[in-house]
Order: C-alpha cells, then sequence, then structure tokens
C-alpha cells in the first residue's frame, strides 16, 4: 500500500496513482466552484472527504452537504 503526507495548496493534484487507480486532493477558496452539469467521470468510482470548511457537492443530480469530516 502506498501512503502519502499531502501538502494543501490551491487547485487540483495527482498525489499517487498505478496504471489501474489514481488519487488526487483539491482545494477550493471560498466562494471558488469547480466542475458543472458535463462533468462526469464514467467508469470511475469517487469519494470525497472534506478536511475543512463547508459546501455544496450536486451526486447523480442530488445536492449533498459538504462540511469538515464528512465523505461522500
Amino acid at each position: 500500500m502506498q501512503h502519502k503526507h499531502l501538502k494543501f495548496g490551491h487547485g487540483f493534484r495527482v498525489v499517487l496513482g498505478d496504471h489501474r487507480s489514481q488519487a488526487a486532493q483539491m482545494t477550493l477558496a471560498p466562494g471558488e466552484t469547480e466542475g458543472g452539469p458535463d462533468n462526469r467521470h464514467h467508469g470511475a468510482d469517487q469519494w470525497l472527504y472534506v478536511v475543512n470548511g463547508e459546501g455544496v457537492a450536486v451526486v447523480d443530480g442530488q445536492r449533498v452537504d459538504l462540511r469538515k469530516g464528512r465523505s461522500c
């Protein structure tokens, strides 16, 4: 199993991966958004863990409230 100490800066970056999987981190500033209605990742399992702050995600058309410590 690979391990990585994350250093959170602004933006998106892939932090680990191999030919079958990939892990990335993303940091958004207050009021900033990412993605949109056409942002799809077909055939990929994804999960999200909120380290700090709060916001809203749209998952399969449903709004999900995000806050520190929550995953979806």
